[in-house]
């Protein structure tokens, strides 16, 4: 890497100087926790500056690729990133992000966007868009540090449950909701609370769960081919409300050729 301008001791005392970063390999900085980067390439360029106010002011962006997070069994990669960061009038530090080619263990997508803005008291993310290989997942909220406080807000449209559940469902799926920390939680997520509306349409659960039991008193008949070709359904969905980390729904239900059923509680 290299610096150039003006860096104290100077006689003003002042900083104003680019940061250029070029081809820097992260393996070798033997990083070793569970989301930090153990292999990869950065480079990039930042100004920094401390105006009168003797505050750190910065502007540039960071591009990488072929990152690798974590230990390398969890299959966490990204294949190319890109960061644009500045600091706003108010100080609050700004990071747009791009990443392109996720991979989290066996669930991959396309893209991920999001605006960051960083202050003391909280973290903002807004613009926040995840691309599964199908369809598109919107995410926006609120963290704040100091009291591990919490406010989120999704919706997934035209979503595809393979390219996320490959292991438990397949179908269409729509969903929507918010998420924050309960007054009463003693663990930040633990204590979720919140509500959300969720919507599988022509699919099939591949992992029958206590749908075995009921089929095998409802409909004994259907058992045998929905252990073999899944549990085929027109529709299956609610509206959940979740307190404090309980969930419980009014109107959870599901169509299908081998058994309809509504649920509460």
């Amino acid at each position: 890497f290299s610096l150039t301008g003006k860096m104290p001791p100077d006689s003003d005392n002042t900083l104003d100087t680019d940061l250029e970063l070029s081809n820097i390999n992260l393996s070798k900085a033997r990083l070793s926790g569970e989301w930090e980067p153990r292999a990869g390439v950065v480079s990039g360029k930042i100004h920094l500056s401390v105006p009168k106010d003797n505050r750190l002011v910065w502007q540039g962006q960071l591009n990488a690729k072929k990152l690798a997070l974590g230990v390398p069994e969890n299959r966490r990669t990204v294949e190319n990133a890109s960061v644009k960061l500045q600091t706003q009038p108010d100080y609050r530090s700004n990071f747009d992000v791009k990443l392109n080619g996720v991979v989290l263990g066996q669930t991959k997508f396309k893209q991920v966007l999001g605006v960051i803005d960083v202050s003391k008291e909280s973290i903002q993310l807004s613009h926040g868009r995840i691309f599964p290989e199908h369809g598109q997942i919107d995410l926006n909220g609120n963290y704040y540090p100091l009291t591990q406080k919490y406010d989120f807000r999704f919706a997934g449209k035209k979503l595809v449950s393979e390219d996320l559940l490959p292991e438990y469902i397949e179908g269409p799926l729509d969903l929507e909701g918010n998420l924050f920390r309960g007054k009463h939680a003693k663990h930040p997520l633990r204590g979720v609370s919140g509500s959300m509306q969720i919507k599988f349409a022509d699919g099939s659960l591949r992992q029958l769960g206590f749908f075995t039991t009921l089929l095998t008193l409802l409909n004994p008949q259907s058992l045998a081919t929905a252990q073999k070709q899944g549990l085929n359904f027109s529709y299956l969905g609610g509206n959940f409300i979740i307190n404090e980390g309980v969930i419980t729904t009014a109107d959870m239900e599901l169509k299908g050729p081998q058994m309809n059923l509504l649920a509460a509680g």
